[in-house]
């Protein structure tokens, strides 16, 4: 993985971690910012899209993903996926969709440049402010 220096897994892990702490309001609070920022989102997501293509990420990727799922399963039981759409409150859905998104661009931060990173972030950047994840 030397050649993946630039990968920041632990700081992604502690922010998976700190998702499992969040009360049930708090997604929801997240739910609301990732909607209001949803455009300015998608434009960065894209640059993420590109970079997420590499092999050595798509494990880490899928990690994370499930973790944030068993975080989210653990703040609201009973919340699932269906095929036809989702049986929850749509906020808590927007909450663990930006998540997932928010996890993958913390791994990525270094190659994604800053901007990038805050847009992506921001959703959660009162929850699990940034400082607290370089902490570690």
């Amino acid at each position: 993985m030397a050649e993946h220096a630039w990968l920041r897994p632990g700081d992604a892990w502690r922010f998976v971690e700190a998702l499992g702490d969040l009360p049930a309001e708090r997604w929801f609070q997240a739910g609301l910012k990732a909607r209001e920022g949803a455009f300015a989102r998608g434009v960065a997501s894209r640059a993420l899209a590109a970079l997420e293509r590499d092999d050595a990420i798509a494990l880490l990727r899928w990690q994370l993903q499930d973790d944030i799922e068993t975080a989210a399963w653990c703040c609201l039981p009973g919340w699932y996926r269906t095929s036809a759409g989702h049986a929850c409150p749509p906020d808590f859905v927007e909450a663990v969709e930006a998540a997932h998104v928010a996890a993958i661009a913390v791994l990525l931060r270094l190659r994604l440049g800053e901007h990038r990173f805050s847009v992506l972030y921001a959703p959660f950047a009162d929850l699990v402010p940034r400082a607290w994840l370089l902490a570690g």
